[in-house]
């Protein structure tokens, strides 16, 4: 059965970026304007994709954002999500697959919350 939540307010947004990942520039971008553009938790160096993705399932984040999208760290946690009802999508709006391993990923607990964060943090990080 799936999970359903509320919308979540954008002002109070509460998730997590995972920085350690990106190259200098980018990680200055995404430090600077995360907290500044109203995303709630914002950055860490490290996020443990086992715990955080049933954090965001069961409502104790809205999103999640990682700089690289290994299916070791991912799938399972996509295919949980999803199955909740959210949405896990590369930056570009391409829908998460374990091939080809790479690029920014980002988990939301719905379509909503996935459009208000990507279009903050893409702005940062370029995309």
């Amino acid at each position: 059965r799936r999970l359903v939540r509320a919308p979540a307010d954008p002002e109070a947004l509460a998730g997590a970026v995972a920085v350690w990942a990106m190259d200098a520039g980018t990680r200055r971008r995404v430090e600077a304007g995360c907290p500044e553009l109203g995303l709630g938790a914002g950055t860490a160096q490290r996020l443990w994709s086992g715990w955080e993705y049933s954090r965001l399932v069961t409502g104790e984040r809205d999103y999640l954002g990682y700089w690289r999208s290994s299916p070791w760290d991912h799938a399972p946690g996509a295919v949980l999500v999803r199955e909740a009802g959210g949405v896990s999508r590369f930056f570009d709006g391409n829908e998460y697959t374990a091939l080809p391993v790479g690029g920014p990923l980002l988990a939301a607990a719905d379509d909503a919350t996935w459009r208000t964060v990507q279009g903050v943090l893409g702005t940062a990080v370029g995309t």
